[in-house]
């Protein structure tokens, strides 16, 4: 832990990679059992309440294993704290890793804990899916069927932000939420007037965080603008029944709404067999492709890496 604090000062994100392993209670795998019984239900509201349910306990115990988690691991980021306080630059730390890896739900456990260990410091949390372009600008582009891949995310738009908060300024553009519900971006805007000090603490979450852009022989990596990365890294199968069960139950969201989203106009009168297929098919040939290709091998630039067994 002493050769880490050295290190840190460095900022040298490739000589400084910690490797967390953790081993989950077994009531999560509990409740995934119990989620999966009720896949053999007819795509119902009675289905849509009883799988809504069982997801918002699948989400609350996650949280709370995550806070056992982010305890262990707010050890390894207390020095790094330690080291740049004393600086007049704000904090950025990013959590990173696959689609379904657990992204939201741990940053959110993360600031949690350091909201109770560092109470005097300012939080400001961004969801990187801000930096995608809308569903619309990617028809335009003919990249709608490649969405999440490093090529339909406003890299230059991240780089810009990254490197106006990394110097104290803050970011001269227009950004706006993602809604998961419609799966595009939002009108909303997020506010970017943030109060930056040493004293303040960026939170960044996203698969985009992990790509490696490259143009005019030139490469970028957006952890490397990071003070302190954290690669999320459980074991790929329970990633893909993860993601494949959210899919899944978002078709379920879209079949109660009275306004069906666009992005799920052609599923909502699908039988639950074909939803499934639909969603097993956007695994192999997105989600996995992306996270052996994009994801997975430039996990190399982490400083902790969070392996869930």
């Amino acid at each position: 832990m002493d050769n880490l604090l050295e290190l840190l000062k460095n900022r040298n994100m490739s000589q400084a990679q910690l490797k967390l392993n953790i081993k989950m209670s077994e009531r999560v795998p509990q409740i995934s059992k119990e989620l999966e019984t009720l896949g053999s239900k007819n795509l119902d509201l009675d289905f849509f309440n009883q799988a809504n349910k069982y997801q918002e306990t699948t989400e609350k115990l996650l949280i709370e294993e995550y806070a056992l988690i982010t305890k262990d691991a707010l050890e390894y980021v207390r020095q790094y704290f330690e080291c740049f306080t004393m600086g007049d630059t704000p904090i950025i730390i990013g959590v990173t890793g696959g689609v379904g890896a657990g992204k939201t739900t741990f940053a959110k456990a993360l600031e949690k804990r350091i909201k109770i260990e560092f109470k005097d410091f300012n939080i400001i949390s961004v969801s990187t899916d801000t930096f995608i372009y809308s569903n619309k600008e990617l028809k335009e582009k003919k990249l709608f069927n490649q969405k999440g891949f490093p090529e339909t995310f406003d890299w230059r738009k991240l780089k810009s932000f990254l490197c106006a908060i990394r110097n104290n300024r803050n970011f001269e553009g227009d950004l706006f939420q993602y809604s998961q519900e419609s799966k595009d971006l939002s009108s909303e805007k997020i506010n970017t007037n943030f109060e930056i000090n040493s004293k303040t603490v960026f939170l960044l979450e996203g698969v985009n965080l992990s790509f490696c852009y490259t143009e005019a022989n030139a490469k970028f990596y957006p952890a490397q603008l990071l003070d302190f990365c954290i690669y999320l890294d459980p074991d790929i199968n329970v990633i893909k029944e993860r993601t494949i069960r959210r899919f899944v139950l978002a078709c379920h969201c879209a079949k109660a709404a009275e306004k069906a989203p666009e992005y799920f106009k052609l599923l909502i009168n699908k039988s639950e067999h074909d939803v499934i297929r639909h969603a097993r098919k956007l695994w192999d040939n997105m989600n996995f492709k992306l996270w052996r290709k994009h994801i997975n091998p430039y996990k190399k630039h982490a400083n902790l890496v969070i392996r869930f067994t």
